[in-house]
């Protein structure tokens, strides 16, 4: 009974070693087919770290870009309200000028 306990267990041990050894050597499908999805949006570095900075970086390239946009509209804004003050100022001076020579007595 025992010859039969040990053959039956030395057949299972086998029988294990060989379908856990073709399972190891199969690649696993999902990781293949989201690994170039993945590369296609964005470079992607193994190390989380490096990664997370690179992420990081180029958020703060994207916030920059806007903040510069930003402020451009801001100065042509500023600008542009600047001129429109300067010309009813230059109008009113006229004006004042003009008023002035029609007064005066000659």
């Amino acid at each position: 009974m025992s010859r039969t306990t040990l053959g039956i267990t030395s057949a299972l041990l086998v029988f294990g070693a060989i379908a856990s050894g073709s399972v190891l050597a199969q690649q696993p499908a999902q990781p293949d087919a989201a690994a170039p999805a993945a590369a296609a949006t964005s470079a992607t570095h193994s190390d989380p770290i490096v990664q997370k900075r690179m992420e990081v970086r180029q958020a703060n390239q994207k916030q920059r870009a806007t903040n510069s946009q930003a402020r451009a509209k801001m100065r042509e804004q500023r600008r542009q309200a600047s001129a429109e003050r300067n010309q009813s100022v230059q109008e009113s001076r006229q004006r004042a000028t003009a008023a002035m020579s029609a007064s005066t007595p000659q």
